[in-house]
């Protein structure tokens, strides 16, 4: 199985929920939309249980609990993907930092959001790219560059 839930195909997106600012917003995620990253859960999945059935693992395996020896058909890991997927990953890249005007640029290289006045974004939602891990460390890195650039003691953040 390919990385692809790193790199997933399927995109969201964000919406305001009326004028009001304290309004919530709406977030759609639309995790594994795309037929593409349902494929690699499924591919994901047969691994899993091909490794499961090896016999060095018999002996502290039961039984096939989920999506149990029946349900092992496209349709069937559709359906056992449909009720049980879940996100744990972190999403990021909805304001999308860089240097240039470019396609999908929200955010210029001192974090401020084109197109306002006084309004900054700092949080994983500025990332370029997907992070391929844990976002935490990337995170702290980039609101200490954010803490230095507003206080004016680092030049500007360079957009890869």
């Amino acid at each position: 199985v390919r990385a692809a839930l790193l790199r997933p195909e399927s995109r969201g997106h964000i919406s305001l929920r009326s004028a009001d600012p304290a309004d919530k917003i709406r977030i759609h995620q639309n995790v594994l939309q795309m037929h593409s990253d349902r494929r690699v859960v499924k591919d994901g999945l047969r691994m899993i249980r091909e490794f499961a059935q090896r016999r060095e693992l018999s002996d502290f395996i039961a039984a096939e609990l989920a999506p149990g020896p029946e349900n092992w058909s496209d349709p069937a890991l559709d359906a056992h993907v449909n009720r049980f997927a879940a996100t744990a990953h972190h999403p990021a890249g909805t304001c999308r930092m860089g240097a240039d005007d470019g396609e999908n640029i929200v955010v210029d290289p001192e974090f401020r959001v084109r197109g306002t006045r006084g309004l900054r974004v700092v949080d994983a939602s500025v990332f370029p790219d997907l992070v391929g891990g844990n976002i935490n460390g990337p995170v702290i890195m980039l609101a200490e560059k954010a803490a230095d650039v507003i206080r004016n003691i680092a030049p500007p953040a360079r957009a890869s």
